[in-house]
C-alpha cells in the first residue's frame, strides 16, 4: 500500500490515478488530491499516471515514472539456537537481495538488534541467550535508509528442554517447548565419559513435546540432546545433563543393640549419593515414622521405644531422587533395663542385689565383673526373680554388678550397673552367685 499525492488541478472535478508495472496495476478514483493505493506489489517499479477530469469531461494527463514500492519483507523467517547458545535468524528474500536487513529480537529478558549486509540471508545475535521467548522482526532497509515498518513479527521460544526427570532407575522423562514449524524431534541419550555404552536415540513426531525413555542405566549421568527437524533439516538444538536415580539398595544386616537403638547395614549401588533409612513403629496409630540420612553403608538409629516392633527399609538417593524402596525388615528393640538396682553388703564376702520388675521380661541376667582383675571372665547367672545373692567375693576388690532384662528370644538388653567394693577381712579364690 502506498499514498500518492498531487497539487490541485485548475478546473478539475475529480482525478484518476493509475499505477502500472509488468507485475500488475492499481487504479484510484478520487475527488481529493491524494489517494491511498492498495493491492500493489512490494519491490516493484511502477509508472504513475494521473488524469484530471473537468466538469465538462475534458481530460488532462500527467505521467511520473520511476516510483518504487518498498522492498518486500523476507519470508520463512527462522530462529536457530547455536551450539554456544547464541542465536541465528535466517530468512528468504524475494527478488534480488540488494537491500540491507535489520533484525530485532524482543525477549522477556533482553532485546537485541543486528544488521545484515545486502546479499546476506542470516544475522547472528552473539550474546549468550538461553530459555527465553522472543518476538522476531526481520525487515529490509529501503533506499532512503528507513526500515520497512509493515513486516510481521513472529514469536519463537527456541528449542528448549523444559525438564528432565527420572521416574525410575532406568527411565528419563523429557519435556521440551514446542517449536513452530517442527515436523519431528530427535532425542539422543549418551552416558557421559563412556564409549562402551551404546547411545539411545528416539524420534518423536510433532506436535508432541514429551517422551518417556526406558532401558537406561541406573545411577548414570546422561547428556540429553534435543534436535528439531523441519523435514530433513535440523533447525535447532538444545542439550541438558541429568542423572538417573540409583538402583535399589537392600538392608543386609539389622540388629537391636539396646532397648532404644538398632544397628543397620545396607548394600552399595552405583550413582547413590546417600541412603535414606525409614523406621516405622508397628501397631501404633497414627504410625510413628522416623527418617535418617546416611552417606555411608551403615548406621545406627537411637531414641526408639523399648520392646517395640519396627518395620525398616532403605532408599538409595541422588540428585535425581530416590530409587525403589528396599525389602522390609522387621525387628524388635530389646527390653528396657531394670530400674532401682541396689546392692547391699550382707557379710564379709557376700552381697545382695535387688531391682524393680520390668514388663515383657522372660528372665533377668546378672553379671559380676572384677574391676581389679580384668583378665578374669565375668560371672553370669540368670534368674526369674528380682533379687540375687552374690557370694565368695574377693577382699579389697571393686566389682561392677549389672542387671539386664532378657526378652522372649533370650536376648539380654543393656544392663543397669552398680559398683561395690569389698572389705579387707575376707579372702576367697572364687566368686559365686546364688539364687
Amino acid at each position: 500500500m502506498t499514498n500518492v499525492t498531487w497539487s490541485v488541478g485548475r478546473g478539475a472535478r475529480y482525478y484518476i490515478t493509475t499505477l502500472t508495472s509488468p507485475r500488475g496495476h492499481a487504479k484510484c478514483h478520487t475527488l481529493d488530491t491524494h489517494c491511498l493505493m492498495g493491492c500493489i506489489t512490494c519491490g516493484t517499479n511502477y509508472s504513475v499516471n494521473l488524469e484530471t477530469i473537468s466538469s465538462t469531461g475534458h481530460k488532462s494527463e500527467c505521467k511520473y515514472r520511476g516510483f518504487s514500492s518498498n522492498p518486500c519483507c523476507p519470508t520463512s523467517v527462522k530462529l536457530y539456537r547455536r551450539a554456544n547458545n547464541s542465536l541465528r535468524v535466517y530468512w528468504r528474500s524475494l527478488g534480488p537481495q540488494i537491500q540491507n536487513h535489520t533484525v530485532e529480537l524482543y525477549g522477556t529478558g533482553a532485546n537485541y538488534t543486528c544488521i545484515a549486509a545486502a546479499g546476506s540471508i542470516y544475522c547472528d545475535i552473539q550474546e549468550e541467550t538461553c530459555g527465553d521467548v522472543y518476538t522476531v522482526v526481520a525487515a529490509p532497509v529501503g533506499q532512503n535508509g528507513i526500515k520497512v515498518s509493515f513486516c510481521q513479527p513472529r514469536t519463537y521460544s527456541g528449542c528448549n528442554i523444559v525438564s528432565v526427570t527420572s521416574p525410575s532407575a532406568s527411565a528419563l522423562n523429557v519435556i521440551w517447548s514446542s517449536y513452530a514449524g517442527a515436523s519431528n524431534y530427535l532425542l539422543d541419550f549418551r552416558v557421559v565419559n563412556s564409549t562402551s555404552i551404546a547411545p539411545v536415540v528416539v524420534m518423536q513426531s510433532a506436535p508432541s513435546t514429551q517422551r518417556l525413555i526406558q532401558g537406561l542405566r541406573p545411577g548414570h549421568v546422561y547428556q540429553v540432546t534435543l534436535k528439531v527437524f523441519e523435514f530433513y533439516n535440523v533447525v535447532c538444538t538444545d542439550t541438558e545433563t541429568t542423572i538417573t536415580v540409583p538402583a535399589t539398595s537392600q538392608i543386609t544386616f539389622s540388629k537391636a543393640i539396646s532397648s532404644t537403638s538398632i544397628r543397620f547395614e545396607w548394600s552399595s549401588v552405583i550413582g547413590a549419593d546417600s541412603y535414606i533409612l525409614f523406621v516405622e513403629e508397628l501397631f501404633s496409630y497414627p504410625v510413628k515414622k522416623y527418617t535418617w540420612t546416611f552417606t555411608t553403608l551403615s548406621g545406627q538409629v537411637d531414641g526408639l521405644t523399648p520392646s517395640t516392633t519396627y518395620n525398616c527399609y532403605v532408599y538409595s538417593s541422588n540428585s535425581a531422587g530416590r530409587g525403589t524402596r528396599s525389602n522390609i525388615k522387621t525387628i524388635m528393640t530389646l527390653v528396657q533395663p531394670p530400674t532401682g538396682v541396689t546392692l547391699v553388703s550382707t557379710g564379709k564376702s557376700t552381697a545382695k542385689v535387688t531391682w524393680n520388675s520390668v514388663s515383657k521380661v522372660l528372665l533377668y541376667q546378672v553379671t559380676v565383673k572384677d574391676n581389679d582383675n580384668l583378665s578374669n571372665a565375668p560371672v553370669i547367672r540368670n534368674t526369674s526373680t528380682t533379687l540375687m545373692d552374690i557370694i565368695n567375693l574377693e577382699p579389697c576388690s571393686t566389682y561392677t554388678v549389672g542387671v539386664s532384662s532378657v526378652n522372649v528370644f533370650l536376648v539380654p538388653g543393656e544392663p543397669s550397673e552398680v559398683t561395690h567394693t569389698t572389705s579387707s577381712e575376707y579372702l576367697s579364690n572364687r566368686i559365686n552367685l546364688s539364687d
